[in-house]
């Protein structure tokens, strides 16, 4: 919002998810006090304003909505100085959006709420905003390209990869999630473009190269039959070639793997395969693929996964979320203390460095429960989190100390639609134009040279509780202690030009998909896929 903004507009579809019939609803918005610190932010990302500061009269949006009733809101508000919504200085704002009405069999209640964040880069009626006094804010972006879960099941007797529904093709499709995250991509002008790096996924990659050439899905009646989207997903990867040729490249683990849980489970090998970026370097030929550098799952890591990733001398940058790491400043890259230093064969190497990742940032980014209805449904959760991204990059880099490097990192499974990731390049674009903040590419953090502190790890139990389950990986490793030593027994057939690897490595990979990241909270799931595989 700016100086020259005189109305908001709250629009959407209320839907009665209940089994009672609700009468007189109404809806309204209440502002809250100007956020200050950064403490103030993170709590209202969550939760709705501890204070009403102005707000406006309840609007009818419905005289009697019965159970599965579904209407459109539009409720536009003026907001500025003695306006219903009284803005009278830039910042952040907590707004809700609240919904009353009166159940049958009940008294009147709040039905339904959704608390966002408002960003005010200068309050209607004042002045433009001026160029900050003190230095701008240096950002970078990482750009997730992965898929919301894993796919493949299985592998048919041909090659073709067996996928558990189609899902994926639509997504690679015209109109696709996974579509529009590298179209909207290719519309940003060249100091955005310049600020992000591409984080993309080998399971993904291997799996829409395969694709490419035909593959099956599973049936209702768990049959196998062909795919229909093998064009969709040849034209998808020479988009993404185009998209990212001479552009900031980096791996994901493989399938967003739990780095940290295959850790626990002893299985090293695993971890070196889920962070093996050769299928990204070899199919992005044309892109600048950074080597070495990993993001795990929201940013976090133990410092026994961290000596495992370095000792094969596989790691020498981890992006670590400034919620386990300390030390250091912003987004410099910062030795990390107490990690092993030495390659195989005894050689001696330079620490392992981290770059941080701003965790205030990733939490706003990262949809969650904004708002709450127990009668109807819940907000677009991915809607909200962009809104709150962008009133939190406005916090740091309008509001903020200026002069830091800011490593902006969305979920790793991101699903914003293509409207919310247009307005979101388009604000730093913005921001880059006033000079509010400048872009700063990936490369460059990691090559800043290290400052003059150390990192520490700080992997607490509340983190530890979000890891693949104990049940599962154990399974896993019990699996692929049979998987190394058929191995190491089997020999390559040079009749039919198979190696052993050929054979093993698709079941180790089905098992690094058990432990995605997209399986976080769903221990069901995980135990599922494992299963599969085994």
């Amino acid at each position: 919002m700016t100086s020259t903004t005189r109305t908001i507009t709250v629009s959407g579809t209320l839907r009665n998810v209940g089994n009672r019939k609700i009468n007189d609803v109404e809806l309204r918005l209440q502002l809250g006090v100007r956020l200050v610190t950064e403490a103030e932010i993170s709590s209202a990302i969550d939760n709705p304003p501890d204070e009403v500061e102005s707000y406006t009269p309840f609007a009818r949006v419905a005289h009697q909505m019965q159970p599965g009733d579904a209407v459109p809101i539009s409720l536009r508000a003026s907001i500025g100085p003695d306006s219903s919504l009284d803005v009278t200085q830039p910042g952040v704002y907590p707004l809700l959006v609240n919904v009353n009405g009166t159940p049958d069999y009940g008294g009147r209640a709040r039905l339904a709420s959704l608390n966002v964040l408002l960003p005010v880069r200068s309050a209607p009626g004042s002045k433009a905003p001026q160029r900050p006094p003190t230095a701008p804010d240096s950002v970078t972006m990482l750009w997730p390209i992965a898929d919301v879960r894993p796919r493949v099941v299985g592998v048919a007797g041909n090659g073709q990869p067996e996928l558990s529904d189609d899902d994926l093709g639509n997504s690679l499709s015209a109109g696709g999630r996974l579509y529009e995250l590298l179209d909207t991509a290719s519309q940003a002008n060249p100091a955005v473009l310049g600020s992000m790096c591409f984080a993309v996924d080998p399971d993904l990659l291997d799996t829409v190269t395969k694709m490419a050439a035909g593959y099956l899905v599973r049936r209702s009646d768990g049959s196998f039959g062909a795919g229909t989207d093998a064009y969709a997903a040849k034209a998808w990867l020479s988009k993404l070639r185009d998209v990212t040729k001479g552009q900031c490249v980096i791996a994901l683990p493989f399938a967003s793997a739990d780095l940290v849980g295959l850790s626990r489970a002893g299985v090293v090998d695993l971890e070196k395969l889920a962070t093996n970026a050769d299928v990204v370097t070899d199919t992005l030929k044309s892109a600048k693929v950074q080597p070495h550098v990993v993001w795990p799952i929201d940013g976090l890591l133990d410092q026994r996964t961290l000596g495992d990733l370095v000792s094969d001398g596989g790691t020498s940058t981890v992006l670590a979320s400034s919620a386990v790491l300390s030390g250091g400043y912003a987004a410099d890259a910062i030795p990390l203390a107490g990690s092993p230093s030495t390659q195989p064969g005894g050689t001696s190497s330079a620490a392992p460095h981290a770059v941080r990742i701003d965790a205030l940032l990733s939490t706003a980014l990262h949809p969650s429960a904004g708002g709450s209805g127990a009668f109807l449904n819940a907000p677009d959760d991915d809607a909200v989190a962009v809104q709150d991204g962008l009133a939190t990059l406005l916090y740091r880099t309008q509001f903020g100390h200026g002069g830091r490097r800011l490593l902006v990192a969305p979920p790793q499974q991101w699903t914003a639609s293509s409207g919310e990731l247009s307005t979101l390049l388009h604000t730093v674009q913005g921001l880059y134009a006033d000079h509010t903040a400048k872009p700063a590419a990936l490369p460059d953090l990691i090559s800043a040279g290290p400052v003059d502190a150390t990192g520490t790890l700080s992997y607490t139990q509340d983190m530890a509780k979000a890891e693949t389950p104990g049940q599962v990986t154990g399974e896993i490793a019990a699996d692929d202690s049979k998987c190394r030593d058929l191995l190491g027994a089997m020999s390559r057939d040079d009749a039919y030009r198979v190696a052993p690897s050929d054979v093993i490595t698709p079941v180790q990979q089905g098992m690094l998909r058990a432990t995605s990241g997209a399986y976080r909270g769903q221990s069901n799931a995980a135990s599922t896929a494992v299963h599969q595989v085994t």
